[in-house]
């Protein structure tokens, strides 16, 4: 069958998603003793108790479709972010809200400012909805360039793609920036701010978004439970913004996207901020620990202000990567975003960053 005849235009040119090796996955071609799983940003801690517990409780519940709305949770989470639960709406992660808002805004060749080397969910949405993606490159610092990202700016331009932090360097703009940015924001342009790791920026200038929403922005931004709340495997994501934006939203949404366990657990876990707090301060531990090896093996690493690091491990990073695998450890290569002499590092707990330390240390003196 020719199946390219039934197709949407564009469809076949996506590259499909290449998620982090799972640790089943390594078990079975490898065989390593034990596996370390440093590749995919998650929370290197289990949830609380208090998190199993709500999770056990709605699971007898699972056999009625649960409320798309999540209305149990939003006004408890509006409250938790100082704005109201009009001004919410939830995802089967961030990857589904990103895809929501380029069906509901983008038309077929509409343009879209994409930041380059990032996470590739962006591109991927753009390009389904037949809209054109617009590269703006890192700076030498591996910051986003807020100046070039308004340079690319067309009168075509609909969406705007900001991560910050951004993924996988790690690094913030700031305040200051971000106004001098807003400043030259056309009106036809929406921006989207992606957010997934801001629990963990302690910069005090880095920018509150959801006040600018307050302000009458024209902004969105995505935040997540996967990263500092350790819910990755549950896919719960939402999205701040203006309520006429959230309804319109909501038009494009999947019924039932969130599901019941998803929600009960996210409800409970805004409850466990001690234990948040707690786990952010064990991964900014862990970080100073690194650093430290990383400058004593003469290696570049970008400071990060999240829960991974980017490092320029000063060789083929896919070989590398390759014989971490074989000895049970789980990185990401940088040729991912195209920087092929670096690897991500997902911050883990302390004997997990000991192992892979020691690891690399070989590799690199061998």
């Amino acid at each position: 069958m020719d199946i390219d005849r039934y197709l949407r235009k564009g469809i076949k040119g996506l590259k499909p998603y290449i998620p982090g090796k799972s640790e089943e996955e390594i078990r079975e071609t490898y065989h390593p003793p034990e596996v370390v799983k440093l590749a995919s940003n998650e929370n290197p801690s289990s949830p609380p108790g208090a998190v199993i517990e709500a999770i056990q409780q709605e699971a007898i519940h699972v056999n009625r479709y649960p409320d798309g709305k999540c209305r149990n949770l939003a006004p408890k989470l509006a409250s938790f972010l100082g704005c109201n639960p009009d001004e919410l709406i939830f995802g089967n992660g961030a990857e589904e809200l990103i895809l929501m808002v380029c069906q509901a805004f983008l038309n077929e060749g509409e343009t879209c400012v994409i930041v380059s080397n990032t996470f590739d969910a962006y591109e991927t949405a753009v390009r389904i909805m037949g809209g054109v993606p617009v590269f703006s490159p890192l700076d030498s610092q591996y910051r986003i360039n807020l100046d070039d990202v308004a340079g690319r700016i067309t009168p075509d331009t609909k969406l705007i793609f900001l991560p910050n932090p951004n993924n996988p360097t790690g690094t913030i703009f700031t305040r200051s920036e971000f106004e001098k940015f807003l400043r030259h924001l056309p009106e036809k342009a929406f921006l989207v701010l992606d957010e997934a790791y801001h629990e963990y920026v302690n910069d005090p200038d880095y920018p509150d978004s959801i006040e600018y929403i307050k302000k009458g922005v024209p902004l969105l931004v995505l935040r997540t439970f996967s990263k500092a709340y350790g819910l990755a495997g549950l896919r719960i994501g939402y999205a701040v913004s203006h309520p006429s934006v959230i309804e319109l939203l909501h038009h494009v949404r999947l019924p039932f996207n969130v599901n019941r366990l998803a929600e009960a657990a996210a409800s409970a876990a805004l409850d466990q901020q001690v234990w948040v707090q707690k786990r952010i301060t064990e991964i900014n531990e862990e970080k100073a620990f690194i650093y430290k090896a990383l400058r004593g093996m003469k290696l570049f690493f970008i400071p990060s202000h999240t829960n991974f690091i980017f490092i320029n491990v000063q060789c083929d990073a896919e070989h590398l990567f390759r014989n971490l695998l074989h000895q049970g450890i789980i990185v990401r290569q940088g040729s991912i975003w195209g920087f092929k002499t670096f690897i991500r590092l997902t911050v883990g707990n302390h004997r997990e960053n000991e192992r892979f330390l020691t690891a690399l240390k070989k590799m690199i003196s061998s």
